[in-house]
């Protein structure tokens, strides 16, 4: 009953071919080992204690996914939008806001939380990982703070790399991208080693997108050509919107037989990004965005006896602004910014899991987190003189008086027990899970925080097997809701909760509770049907508010949704259907009688089939995703006159066509071609601004690779 631990090889001896995907039962998509909700052990997706959604290596290949963020897009009751830099995450209606990216969600590398510590944010793009050397991505929904602690808020998102098998093998491949601007390329190796002393992976990746040629469209009243504010929005187009992104991973794993494994991940990101739709930087056609991120986590593991086994992980991480990390005003090129930010972080945890007996288990850990921030500041160097000023003069936008770094702490402690309580009903499991987090902000400490999970798992038959969770969570405010100076412009710029400029209470974690009915059943050998329902409340949700022609964070009172999500595959042989669904509404809050939901749809979904061609062999993939209307941002509709206006609902047409391995240089080196396309239809549509603009949305693209095994 003790499993392996988080980064372990859930799925040995998958293969790279994604024909394999096929052979699969429905019972094998409901029994797919997962070990994120259990906080290390291995356990069928059907059986754990959360909402759990897996994408395997497979999926991601016939689908052609490039990044963590395109794998994410057509998972239901999760909403990505993109800025035009950075990926969004919204969950089950709750959106993380202006430039909130993804600080609603914990993801993690194996079980270890990798993101830009400052602002919580992950480079889920293909800067995150290689997406080659990723072996299936785990999304629970729902609070797992319980688990993971701060931040595991509304959902945990667990990448898992792959396992080498035996002997050594190359993957090496590049591909060319066409979309709205010229075209560009992506190439990406891996490489990985295995023999009984040890295990190595190492993986790379970068690429270039072109995205130029989009242009902002009018989506509310106020919008007026003769307006200043306005007026520069719509007379031009994005030109040089390039994104480089960069990205590698390394995993070395040594195993004893007396000792357990010992092993080592280490990372690197790179962000480097066009920002042509950001606030007070719209169409400067100059403004980049660049920022990276390392990390490494040293981890042991071992079984000591079939009961005992432990978990050590010590790591470290840092991040900064890169090199090209610079902005300019609209329509105003006199001074070039550029921000001061970055961090280093040390965490440290230890856990341990103990069978009772054959029905029972228990696991304890304890866990720290250090960050030493280097808070958010502008600077600006003049491109020409001004007054007394000479060209080339740097000017710093922080106070002699304001510390420059802050420290964030945070210790915490779980409890977890889950087992078969009734002899004579081994198929009900039920599970407990409570903890408690002490958090430090620098010289603010807010109580201590409790998390908790409980959960009933009932197998009524080996075709349906019927859950109900019920959880707590909390998640504290970055560095930036709490420290970040103004400086970018004299208007719309992001004030810490906490500087001195700052008129707004202090901010205090937000908290979620929820509750879940998780049914999952296989209909007649030709179908597995999934359905969830959920509500949840959110306590001292934090927002934005306007602070006189700023915006600060800030504790907002309280927010209710219920909601239900599907989803339902078959299998007719060689096709396999799918469709996925989920609808929201909100029943307590600012939005219980709102039109739409403030930048997340109130129903989206997906439909399409998989296809295989034995005879070619070749691969098709087809979904059509639909996504409801979305809200405005608040600060969209004062600028509109407080008049509220929504987003209209649109549609997008995906399609993948990949080939199965072929021997063209000879048996064992087998060669691989993939074309994909996205927005097939070419639908034109817009996400949720906040600088009175809603950001255009990316047009038809297509990529086309060719890989090469050995």
């Amino acid at each position: 009953m003790l499993a392996p631990q988080q980064g372990a090889d859930v799925t040995e001896g998958s293969s790279t071919d994604p024909k394999d995907l096929a052979k699969l039962s429905l019972e094998d998509l409901l029994s797919i080992p997962v070990v994120t909700a259990s906080g290390g052990a291995s356990e069928e997706r059907s059986r754990a204690a959360a909402n759990v959604t897996v994408i395997s290596r497979k999926e991601i290949r016939q689908n052609g996914y490039r990044s963590v963020a395109d794998a994410l897009e057509n998972v239901p009751g999760l909403y990505l939008s993109d800025d035009g830099s950075v990926k969004s995450i919204g969950v089950r209606g709750v959106t993380p806001g202006l430039r909130g990216g993804t600080r609603l969600v914990k993801i993690m590398i194996n079980g270890t939380p990798v993101n830009f510590r400052p602002d919580l944010r992950a480079f889920i793009g293909p800067e995150y990982i290689p997406i080659e050397a990723v072996e299936q991505i785990e999304i629970v929904k729902g609070p797992l703070s319980a688990l993971y602690g701060a931040n595991a808020f509304i959902a945990t998102i667990n990448v898992i790399t792959r396992k080498p098998g035996e002997g050594t093998t190359v993957d090496a491949g590049g591909g060319l991208a066409v979309g709205s601007g010229d075209p560009g390329y992506g190439g990406s190796a891996v490489a990985m080693y295995a023999s009984k002393r040890a295990r190595l992976l190492l993986a790379a990746a970068s690429g270039r997108v072109d995205r130029s040629g989009l242009r902002i469209q009018k989506t509310f009243d106020a919008q007026d050509d003769a307006n200043p504010r306005y007026a520069p929005l719509f007379a031009d187009k994005s030109r040089r919107d390039t994104s480089n992104p960069v990205s590698a991973f390394l995993q070395l794993a040594v195993p004893t037989e007396k000792y357990g494994e010992f092993s080592v991940d280490a990372g690197l990101q790179e962000l480097d990004s066009a920002a042509e739709f950001q606030l007070n930087s719209v169409l400067t056609h100059r403004s980049r965005e660049s920022l990276r991120n390392y990390f490494a986590t040293i981890r042991h593991e071992a079984s000591w006896t079939d009961r005992w086994s432990t978990r050590l992980t010590l790591g470290g991480s840092a991040g900064d602004t890169g090199p090209k990390d610079r902005f300019y005003l609209t329509r105003n090129l006199a001074r070039t910014f550029m921000r001061s930010f970055g961090y280093r972080a040390f965490d440290a945890g230890f856990s341990t899991a103990y069978a009772v007996g054959t029905r029972f288990n228990a696991r304890v850990g304890l866990d720290f987190e250090a960050d030493r921030e280097d808070i958010l500041f502008y600077s600006a160097v003049l491109n020409m003189d001004e007054g007394m000023r000479p060209a080339g003069a740097a000017i710093d936008f922080v106070s002699s008086d304001t510390p420059r770094q802050r420290t964030l702490t945070d210790i915490g402690a779980y409890l977890q027990v889950s087992g078969a309580p009734i002899e004579s009903l081994p198929q009900l499991t039920l599970l407990a899970n409570g903890r408690v987090d002490k958090a430090s902000y620098d010289a603010f400490a807010p109580p201590p925080q409790i998390s908790a999970r409980g959960g009933i798992i009932y197998e009524l038959s080996p075709a349906l097997t019927a859950k109900a969770i019920v959880g707590r969570a909390f998640q504290s405010p970055t560095g930036v809701l709490m420290f970040a100076e103004p400086g970018f412009g004299v208007e719309r710029n992001v004030i810490g909760n906490l500087t001195s400029g700052s008129s707004v209470p202090q901010l205090v974690p937000q908290t979620l509770t929820s509750g879940e009915l998780t049914v999952y059943a296989v209909l007649w050998d030709y179908a597995v049907l999934e359905v969830s329902g959920y509500v949840q409340r959110i306590n001292d949700k934090i927002d934005f508010v306007s602070a006189g022609t700023d915006y600060v964070a800030r504790n907002m009172g309280q927010e209710t949704f219920v909601g239900a999500e599907g989803t339902l595959r078959g299998s007719f042989g060689p096709l396999r259907p799918f469709v996925g669904a989920s609808y929201i509404k909100a029943t307590e809050g600012p939005q219980k009688d709102a039109e739409a939901l403030t930048g997340f749809p109130s129903y989206n979904g997906v439909v399409g089939a998989d296809l295989e061609v034995p005879r070619l062999p070749v691969f098709l993939n087809a979904r059509l995703r639909f996504v409801g209307e979305r809200g405005a941002s608040q600060f969209n509709i004062i600028l509109n006159g407080r008049d509220s206006y929504t987003l209209p609902s649109y549609r997008t047409l995906d399609a993948t066509i990949t080939t199965a391995g072929l021997p063209l240089l000879g048996e064992g080196a087998l060669t691989y071609f993939s074309a994909s396309a996205r927005n097939l239809l070419d639908e034109r549509y817009s996400e949720p601004g906040f600088g009175g603009f809603d950001i255009p949305a990316q047009r038809t693209s297509a990529f086309f690779e060719a890989r090469q095994t050995f």
